[in-house]
């Protein structure tokens, strides 16, 4: 059951975690394992306070949203639901905010096997999905009677009206006795008779409806074991509820009468001292901390808990409610600390421009805010800018870690925008001084540069770790880039299956971490492999599926790499103006800041100098050719120098230029440690150009060799390669 407060809503799921925490604690160590599953990486860390200060966040991950946190949740709720049948009850759910909504929508279209009841009021929130209303009028005389007897339920039912909390509490008086004229009179009559008991009661109504006996003592500078005597005697008197050895009030109205006859200065004195004792507490909840110091005066207090909340609402992925408290923080005390959590939340939202001005307000803070302003002119693809900041942070930073987070920042963007020597220089340096999940976030961004530069080895070494989720989620970025270009590392050393399991497992890990904006980038890997296992229907499904899923994202570069890979498709089955038609709608959106595209410009020279061959233009071909090796060996991508130069053979022969067989040769002999997944095709076109039956058998060879290692696809594999062959073979003679 998960009860919901006045302060929930400032809390993503606050008091949903909050029983489940207690769910879990109750069924054991062993049994809260097995319930978590591979979601305890998202949902440990919020069912309990982390020990220690938080790291800072990773800007390298914006695409995380509140539905990780929904599909963890209710994946968790799933497993509790298949040991037993569930009941999910949430009590004052119109306090939650609007998060709780979100999250029963995403559970009923999850189709989670759980009943789910929440109380509300009607008109305070946003109505819930519900499939049925019932709704709680006031009590009825016959209703009356059971509560209080038929002797009583007159008098009382007329000046109660039904209310159920005030015809309790005008059932406490004696029979006889005059009845108070309302709710507060009667509970503040009550309370007085309670002495001691009933003073503490009036200081704890000020403070909250659980009491915290610890705190009580702190603010009242009196004993524990004293006031919980008074608790004690404030429930036999059922002014308060005893639940599981927690006291709370019986009822908020029961609060709220006894909290009215404070004055101003008292409860404003009372929620100083508690936000001031909580603010000292490991496990205290900002939220609460800083609600007290806000109505304490204390402004500076409450504006660094409201930091502290906004940071635990960024670990929920609600960053829309982080930032929210943080415009509260910083409209209480603005200073360079606020401004710098704001441009990191600004940044995961998207809103980069006014991410980049709250970091330039956070310039005090040093190093960090360079690297935010980094992070927010990258995402917002400005690469020259990220860069400069990126630069600057580093060249500023004491600190070997700080230093380490901006050169990261800045290799990253180098290589994203084509300086491949640059990133190489900064990343192995960030490498060299990250330590713990930074280190082997350093790793993933280095080993995507080795796939690129055709170090399969290296890559897999670098990849690996964050590949097998040694980092938390909010390192998603990290290990999803590393799952894909494991596969693209996988490919180019010729191992087809273990690169068809990787980027399904990248696909699978999109779903399960509900980040879309990741999608369709495998699924057009997965087609690129296909294709080359001679599998090209089931390639074509693929980028197919890639473009429409990029298109419906707005994922730019992995609308071009769809639009190029069906391209050289089109080239595969003979359809030249296809392949025109997809290479100008390819073109078209080559333009500005993108991420990788140097490599999307090297792929669309690359098909339209093939396809300027396949057309019988063999000097543009080979001017093709040429410009794509000259830009690859600037670049230092051995994948595209390789197939670079056997394009610029065949445009050479088919003009009649001489060829020097020997720098063929070794050019062919390039595939294997560069692009091996591509080697048997590349060898057969070749063979089939310059008539040679060595290099033919060489193109078999290689399709065996690649067969062995594609798994299921082997046998397709090997008849697609038979059939390619036949076309050699003739021109081979």
């Amino acid at each position: 059951m998960a009860s919901c407060g006045q302060l929930d809503r400032a809390l993503p799921l606050d008091a949903v975690l909050g029983a489940l925490t207690a769910l879990l604690r109750r069924l054991g160590p062993e049994v809260t394992a097995g319930l978590l599953g591979a979601d305890a990486a998202i949902l440990a860390p919020l069912l309990g306070p982390l020990p220690g200060p938080r790291p800072p966040p990773v800007l390298a991950d914006s695409a995380l949203g509140p539905a990780v946190l929904y599909a963890a949740v209710t994946r968790v709720l799933g497993r509790v639901a298949d040991r037993g049948p569930l009941v999910v009850v949430i009590d004052d759910a119109h306090l939650a905010g609007p998060t709780l909504p979100d999250w029963v929508r995403f559970v009923r279209r999850e189709g989670l096997a759980a009943v789910m009841i929440a109380a509300v009021r009607p008109g305070e929130a946003e109505p819930l999905p519900a499939t049925a209303l019932i709704h709680l009028d006031v009590l009825g005389r016959a209703a009356a009677a059971e509560m209080v007897g038929p002797a009583r339920v007159d008098e009382l039912y007329e000046r109660s009206r039904g209310h159920p909390l005030f015809l309790a509490e005008l059932a406490q008086q004696a029979a006889g006795a005059p009845l108070p004229a309302s709710l507060v009179e009667s509970v503040s009559a009550r309370c007085d008779e309670l002495g001691t008991a009933g003073a503490m009661l009036r200081t704890a109504a000020v403070i909250g409806q659980e009491l915290d006996i610890d705190l009580l003592a702190a603010v009242l500078g009196r004993g524990v074991v004293d006031l919980l005597d008074d608790a004690e005697m404030a429930a036999a008197k059922t002014l308060l509820a005893d639940e599981d050895g927690t006291f709370r009030f019986r009822h908020e109205l029961v609060r709220d009468a006894l909290a009215a006859s404070a004055t101003a200065g008292r409860a404003a004195l009372l929620h100083r001292q508690a936000g001031r004792v909580l603010s000292q507490r490991p496990a205290s909840d900002p939220v609460l901390v800083a609600h007290h110091a806000r109505l304490g005066g204390d402004l500076l207090l409450a504006s660094r808990a409201l930091r502290d909340a906004a940071a635990r609402a960024a670990e929920r992925f609600d960053h829309a409610a982080a930032e929210a408290l943080l415009d509260d923080a910083l409209r209480l005390h603005p200073d360079p600390e606020g401004w710098l959590a704001r441009a990191r939340v600004r940044t995961r939202r998207g809103r980069y421009r006014e991410a980049l001005q709250d970091a330039e307000l956070a310039a005090a803070a040093g190093p960090a805010a360079l690297e935010a302003a980094a992070w927010a002119s990258y995402f917002d693809r400005r690469f020259t800018q990220a860069a400069q900041f990126a630069d600057d942070g580093a060249l500023a930073a004491a600190d070997p870690a700080a230093r380490a987070r901006c050169l990261a920042a800045g290799g990253r963007t180098h290589h994203a925008a084509g300086d491949l020597a640059r990133a190489e220089l900064m990343l192995s340096e960030a490498f060299s001084l990250a330590e713990g999940a930074d280190r082997v976030t350093a790793a993933a961004w280095l080993g995507v540069l080795r796939a690129h530069q055709s170090r399969m080895a290296e890559a897999h070494s670098l990849l690996r770790p964050a590949a097998r989720g040694q980092v938390g989620v909010e390192h998603t970025s990290a290990t999803l880039h590393s799952l894909l270009f494991t596969g693209h590392a996988y490919a180019l050393a010729g191992h087809p299956a273990l690169a068809l399991d990787a980027l399904d497992r990248y696909t699978v890990e999109v779903e399960r971490r509900q980040v879309p904006r990741f999608a369709g980038r495998a699924v057009n890997f997965a087609g690129w492999v296909l294709r080359n296992l001679g599998a090209w229907q089931e390639a074509l499904d693929h980028h197919h599926e890639a473009l429409e899923v990029s298109l419906r994202q707005g994922t730019a570069e992995v609308t071009i790499a769809a639009l190029e890979d069906l391209a050289e498709q089109c080239l595969d089955i003979g359809d030249a103006d296809g392949a025109d038609s997809r290479l100008a709608e390819a073109r078209a959106l080559l333009h500005g800041d993108l991420v990788f595209g140097w490599r999307l410009e090297l792929k669309h020279l690359l098909v339209s100098g093939r396809l300027a061959l396949a057309r019988g233009q063999a000097e543009p071909a080979l001017a093709a050719a040429s410009e794509l090796e000259s830009r690859a060996t600037a670049l230092g991508v051995p994948r595209y120098v390789s197939v670079a130069r056997l394009l610029g053979h065949r445009a050479s022969r088919a003009l009649g230029l001489p060829v020097e067989l020997s720098a063929v040769a070794a050019d062919l002999d390039l595939l294997d440690s560069c692009v091996a997944i591509e080697a048997w095709w590349w060898t057969g076109d070749v063979a089939a150009d310059f008539a040679s039956a060595s290099w033919l058998d060489r193109a078999m060879e290689r399709a065996g060799q690649l067969a062995r290692n594609a798994g299921s696809h082997a046998d397709g594999l090997r008849s697609a390669a038979e059939q390619r062959a036949g076309g050699w073979g003739d021109a081979v003679g």
